[in-house]
């Protein structure tokens, strides 16, 4: 089995399970938006090799969302994982602010 393969399973198995997939969506986003936020810290005291890195990884973090966002059949689903991915990019903006 391929690594695609396990990738899509273990997607397409919490895609069954709202809260599981819900809280997949909260999680990611939170870790996406500190990550961004990092990398705009890094922009501005010019650490490169740190924005080489974070750039390079961002579009990868919020992968699950953009699947199940294209998989969702009614508005309403796409809606709620909106709702979600918007909350945890709350949360980790905040926890940017705290930590810096």
């Amino acid at each position: 089995m391929t690594m695609a393969n396990m990738l899509e399973l273990a997607l397409y198995s919490a895609w069954e399970r709202p809260v599981l997939r819900y809280t997949i969506v909260v999680v990611t986003s939170t870790f996406a938006d500190f990550w961004a936020s990092f990398y705009f810290y890094a922009v501005a005291h010019g650490w490169i090799v740190s924005q080489a890195i974070v750039g390079f990884c961002l579009p990868f973090m919020n992968l699950a969302f953009a699947i199940w966002f294209i998989q969702a059949k009614e508005n309403s689903d796409r809606l709620k994982l909106t709702f979600f991915s918007s909350l945890g990019m709350t949360i980790g903006a905040t926890l940017m602010l705290l930590v810096v």
